[in-house]
């Protein structure tokens, strides 16, 4: 296999086995605020939606791969949350 060709394959298996959205945990705590303080199901939606494909890029879903603004480093979770 020539060089190219294998970049290529490797490039190929990347994109199909590391999703480009990652389901994070302040993602889903807003999600869930949103919907127990105001009844609103959009970010909880949108989530949903782009989980069920998460290896394809959408531009209108590129705030889904961004860290929390405040950072997470006191972020505590426990096992089976």
């Amino acid at each position: 296999i020539a060089r190219r060709e294998h970049g290529a394959i490797i490039q190929s298996t990347m994109r199909k086995t590391n999703p480009i959205y990652i389901l994070r945990n302040y993602l889903v705590e807003e999600a869930l605020d949103a919907y127990t303080q105001h009844q609103d199901n959009m970010r909880f939606n949108q989530l949903l939606q782009r989980m069920q494909d998460p290896y394809t890029y959408d531009e209108k879903d590129k705030d889904l791969q961004q860290p929390p603004v405040k950072g997470d480093a006191r972020y505590q979770t426990f096992c089976n949350t």
